[in-house]
């Protein structure tokens, strides 16, 4: 019987964990113990820490989409509406998810002299992407 992936635990929880600590406060130890995973399972589904941190970012910036998708763009919702439903989700979902830290890409971009030049691309073209 295959073991269970633990891969999605990992980039969810650790997404906290990175919004929390920062992407450079965050050690892999900190993200596997948060998830309640064998050190190992980060090595088996990410070649390196900033493999995982583009993920991440892929993973917020997937989500941060949908919101657009279903409030800014929503053409059943007059402008007002779709700002305040924008608002609202966005709201929500912190709440949620207990972020305290503000947004991700602005943490990854205060970050990203230091993260290293793949993530600070990745953060660029994903604003590029909106």
């Amino acid at each position: 019987m295959p073991k269970p992936s633990h891969r999605e635990k990992l980039l969810h929880v650790g997404m906290q964990v990175v919004h929390e600590r920062g992407f450079g406060g965050a050690s892999v130890r900190d993200i596997v113990q948060a998830a309640g995973v064998p050190q190992g399972s980060f090595t088996n589904h990410f070649t390196s820490k900033e493999a995982f941190g583009l993920e991440v970012i892929d993973l917020y910036f997937a989500n941060a989409c949908e919101l657009m998708r279903r409030t800014l763009r929503n053409d059943d919702l007059p402008p007002l509406q779709r700002l305040r439903a924008f608002i609202d989700g966005g709201n929500d979902t912190a709440d949620e998810a207990g972020v305290k830290n503000g947004c991700l890409f602005g943490n990854f971009t205060a970050e990203a002299n230091d993260c290293g030049e793949t993530i600070r691309q990745r953060v660029v073209e994903a604003f590029a992407e909106v």
